[in-house]
Order: C-alpha cells, then sequence, then structure tokens
C-alpha cells in the first residue's frame, strides 16, 4: 500500500472515498500549511514595504515613514516569525486555534498598514483613524497572545534533518 492510501485511512482502518492528497494534507497537520501561508504573506508584505520605501527614496518625500516601518515589522517580520514557528516549533497545534491567530494577525497587520497610509499621506483624519489604529493595534498584541499560547501549548522542537 502506497503513502498516500496509507494516509487516506480513517481511524476505523476503512479508506476514505477520495481521501488521497487531501486527506494525506490534513493528516499532516496544519502546521506547516500555515507556516506556508504566513511566509507567502510575509512575502507580500514585503514587497509591498520595499516599494512604498522605493517611492519615497525616488520622490524624496518621507512622509510614510512610520507606514513603511509598519508593513516590514508587524506585516513582513512577525509573519515570517510566526511562519518559522510554526515551521520549527509546533507540533500539530489546535487548528481553530491557529487558524483564528492566522486571519486576526493578518487582518490586524493589513488595517494597521493602510490605516497608517492614510493618516500619514493626509488622506483621513487622526480623529477618524485613532480609533480603528486603536482595534487593530489590540489585534496584533491579540494575535501575539495567541501565538504565545500555541508556543506554550503545542511547541517542541521538530527534528531537522539535511537532506543531500
Amino acid at each position: 500500500m502506497n503513502r498516500a492510501a496509507a494516509i487516506a485511512r480513517n481511524r476505523s482502518g476503512r479508506q476514505q472515498p477520495g481521501g488521497g492528497v487531501s486527506r494525506a494534507l490534513n493528516e499532516w497537520g496544519t502546521s506547516s500549511l500555515d507556516g506556508r501561508k504566513f511566509l507567502i504573506w510575509a512575502l507580500g508584505y514585503a514587497a509591498v514595504g520595499i516599494s512604498l520605501g522605493l517611492y519615497m527614496a525616488a520622490s524624496q518625500n518621507h512622509g510614510e515613514l512610520v507606514t513603511h516601518a509598519h508593513i516590514l515589522l508587524v506585516g513582513f517580520v512577525l509573519s515570517l516569525v510566526y511562519g518559522i514557528i510554526h515551521k520549527l516549533w509546533l507540533e500539530k497545534p489546535n487548528r481553530a486555534i491557529a487558524n483564528t491567530q492566522f486571519v486576526l494577525h493578518q487582518a490586524a497587520a493589513v488595517t494597521v498598514s493602510v490605516g497608517l497610509f492614510l493618516l500619514y499621506g493626509g488622506l483621513a483624519t487622526e480623529a477618524t483613524l485613532s480609533p480603528i489604529l486603536g482595534v487593530a493595534s489590540a489585534a496584533v498584541l491579540l494575535g501575539m497572545l495567541l501565538m504565545l499560547y500555541l508556543v506554550v501549548r503545542f511547541g517542541s522542537g521538530k527534528v531537522v534533518t539535511e537532506s543531500a
């Protein structure tokens, strides 16, 4: 029996109809998949943040410096770190909590980035954006606390082997 067929079997030993690859991915766990999602989003933030930096350099207008820094730190760096944590430390984390943490962090990072862009670009007032940015900032913190919970509850160093 091949590996995909073995993974496609349910707990009672019967093969699931249409199991195959999708079932294998479910059995594999979410940590590597979530790590990949975080990596993809991180690289997207890096592209946006670097593009904004290039625009500021070319235009000699550095008014979006705070936005640039937040896109790269909250978006790129934190997403990359979370992806690395999923890949190297989390052993089969609770799927609902891991997905909630992912969605919460990405929604908060996008909201902070767009809100700061509007604020420092003079496209919206501080009075309008302050409540939104406050909630989004609290959501970034909540996302960090959820990741801390995942690490404490499901974290253990994974063995990384070198391939030839």
